[in-house]
């Protein structure tokens, strides 16, 4: 795309990624285990993200010390350098009500470390930080989803047709799960979510559906992402993006939306 042009673009976003402060992260490879924020970072560059939330489990430890080095390579802008936006988040499990499922919040970039903590505070997860199967809060998915709202975040149902995501073995929806379902305007999808019938179908296709890569070590970070079309990726953009998914969301498997149209006007001439 021209350099010039300006409005909106498309920007291609990781919206589920781990950092070293999952406990998982790696699965059980020292050096990935080990892995220090400058070479995340390039990862991420390197796999040609604009975009990437960092999502660890049930902790926002790594936020700082990331957005901190994304500050020094941006200004020291070494070969491999590309712009890339981190948006703090968190990825917590759900508990309650019989359930283990996962939701995404996704903030804003000033989000801090101490504040994604304060926040798993009020979904009562005090201990076990960066921990997934011994770490949960006794709060509901939809309760989750609330509290990241109420703190001024995306609430995205993680995985959504997979292990631990809501919909997962699901082709109805309960009533209940019908109900809340009206209020998330975001779910990461991995292949495909198809419900039996019409009226849930509906409900499931008003709802943005993202990619994420997952990643458990950098060599997957922009493994799966998602275009998503904004003036600048920032937060409140990104809120407007996924309420509008039909015109500006797209998924991976779009070729680079970034192009000039057929036509257009190159520049404006004026006569007196």
């Amino acid at each position: 795309m021209n350099q010039y042009n300006v409005g909106s673009r498309w920007w291609k976003m990781d919206f589920h990624t781990h950092t070293p402060a999952s406990k998982d992260f790696g699965r059980g490879d020292p050096a990935q285990k080990n892995l220090l924020p400058d070479d995340w970072i390039k990862a991420a560059m390197g796999s040609g993200l604009d975009a990437v939330a960092v999502t660890d489990h049930n902790t926002g430890k790594s936020v700082d010390a990331f957005k901190d080095t994304l500050a020094r390579i941006s200004e020291q802008k070494p070969e491999w350098y590309r712009p890339l936006v981190i948006f703090p988040g968190v990825e917590i499990s759900a508990g309650g009500n019989g359930e283990r499922v996962h939701v995404l919040g996704i903030f804003d970039p000033g989000k801090t470390s101490s504040e994604i903590l304060g926040i798993l505070g009020k979904c009562n997860i005090c201990a076990k930080y960066g921990e997934d199967e011994t770490c949960f809060t006794d709060k509901g998915a939809f309760e989750v989803a609330k509290i990241i709202q109420e703190e001024g975040g995306i609430p995205i149902l993680a995985h959504v047709d997979g292990p631990k995501g809501v919909l997962h073995g699901k082709t109805t929806l309960p009533p209940e799960l019908k109900k809340w379902l009206r209020n998330i305007c975001a779910m990461e999808v991995c292949q495909g979510v198809a419900m039996t019938t019409q009226e849930d179908q509906r409900i499931i296709s008003r709802i943005a559906q993202v990619g994420g890569s997952d990643a458990h070590a950098a060599t997957d970070i922009g493994k799966h992402f998602t275009w998503v079309k904004m003036g600048k990726p920032t937060l409140s953009a990104l809120r407007i993006a996924l309420h509008d998914h039909s015109f500006c969301v797209k998924s991976e498997a779009e070729t680079n939306p970034n192009h000039d149209p057929d036509f257009y006007v190159r520049n404006v001439l004026l006569f007196r």
